[in-house]
């Protein structure tokens, strides 16, 4: 890996490290104002329904086809590129609104499925928190979204640090409002979703009306060559397709994760919910942040296959000794860490031993988990080659 990638790749670390603080913090703050109760296994469980959206929508399926097409069309032509940013936005927007309006009025069918062993005060609790995520989910897979295209063109700051807005913002309301409700909290949280993508749409905006910004030609290309796009948009929701079938199997996974927790009683899908954070924080911070840095990289240099191996071989040797020492320290130190960050309040020292056994479990699978989502963005560079999905030369 480019010493500049490296260093962009530890800025990046630094910032999600930063963000991640503040969502354990968030996770605190709520573990010791509710413990594990029906308070608690209500806000847990809405909040992972926008999470997984954004992953099935964004990051596994509309953001590794879009951006390689968007690179190839900014380094040839900026205004196409412009118009197929604004394009993919607007389309996404008046896909989910409509259909964010319809979950609103079947939140209570959609918790009964999902969370079938809660009883009927936590449903009851679980709806009132779930409803104002829908309009949030909207906001944040359309911030996931501006977040990738930004690093499209080598702006990393913002899209790395706004997903801690929604905690902060959490963490703000439990110091000035201890006695908050579920529902009151669940409307600050998704104004932070909310907040991610106003402030992304400045940035991407600057982006698109000045030339400069946007990423150079591809390297080995002849910057005379000028490509027209088969439709462009088209190309983008046909190489989505697959990705969406892909990432939504990975993700059902959590959702059973969740529907037999339902089943084992008050707090066990808050324990289960808080040992699966702890676990992915390394995966977030080494995997995710080397595979936000790495896949432009690569989208670019697919093309020279001796670069492509170079770079993505560098991104594996960095980030498995990483890994490995991050599972270590989870498995040997698990009771530890969950009794520092969680066992404070409400959140009892038996509750505390379930999610430190919890965590073992889960950090099991940290190091396979970490290099596939490199090797994944590495495929999805490779396949995604927008020369490879309908464009031809033109004179």
């Amino acid at each position: 890996m480019a010493a500049n990638l490296r260093r962009t790749a530890a800025l990046v670390l630094g910032l999600t490290l930063t963000v991640n603080a503040l969502n354990y913090l968030r996770d605190a703050a709520l573990a010791a104002r509710f413990g594990a109760s029906p308070a608690s296994d209500a806000i847990f469980s809405a909040l992972l329904l926008p999470a997984i959206l954004q992953q099935m929508l964004v990051a596994g399926t509309l953001a590794p086809a879009v951006v390689p097409v968007y690179l190839e069309m900014a380094g040839h032509s900026p205004s196409q590129a412009r118009r197929l940013t604004w394009q993919v936005l607007l389309s996404v927007a008046v896909g989910l609104i409509p259909l964010a309006v319809l979950a609103v009025f079947l939140t209570p069918a959609l918790v009964n499925l999902l969370f079938p062993g809660f009883d009927a005060a936590t449903q009851a609790l679980t709806v009132q928190a779930l409803r104002p995520f829908w309009p949030g989910a909207v906001c944040l897979i359309l911030a996931g979204l501006t977040g990738s295209l930004l690093n499209a063109a080598d702006h990393f700051v913002l899209p790395a640090l706004t997903p801690g807005l929604g905690s902060a913002l959490a963490l703000i309301v439990l110091w000035l409002w201890p006695a908050v409700s579920v529902p009151e909290l669940a409307l600050a949280l998704a104004l932070g979703m909310a907040m991610q993508l106003l402030l992304h749409l400045p940035g991407l905006w600057a982006t698109g009306r000045n030339p400069h910004a946007l990423p150079a030609p591809v390297d080995g290309m002849n910057p005379a060559v000028r490509f027209a796009p088969a439709r462009p948009l088209r190309r983008v929701l046909m190489l989505s397709l697959p990705l969406f079938a892909y990432v939504s199997l990975s993700q059902i996974m959590t959702l059973i994760e969740r529907v037999f927790a339902s089943h084992l009683g008050t707090g066990a899908v808050a324990r289960l919910t808080l040992a699966q954070k702890l676990a992915s924080l390394p995966l977030f911070l080494v995997a995710g942040s080397l595979a936000v840095v790495i896949f432009p990289r690569l989208a670019a240099l697919q093309i020279n296959r001796a670069d492509f191996s170079a770079a993505l071989a560098s991104g594996l040797r960095t980030a498995l000794p990483l890994l490995l020492l991050a599972t270590a320290w989870l498995m040997s130190g698990s009771q530890l860490l969950v009794t520092l960050l969680y066992q404070h309040g409400l959140f009892s020292s038996q509750d505390g031993a379930q999610t430190a056994i919890l965590l073992q479990g889960y950090a099991l699978g940290l190091a396979p988990a970490g290099l596939g989502a490199i090797l994944l963005k590495a495929l999805h560079a490779r396949r995604m080659c927008a020369r490879r999905c309908g464009w031809r030369p033109s004179a």
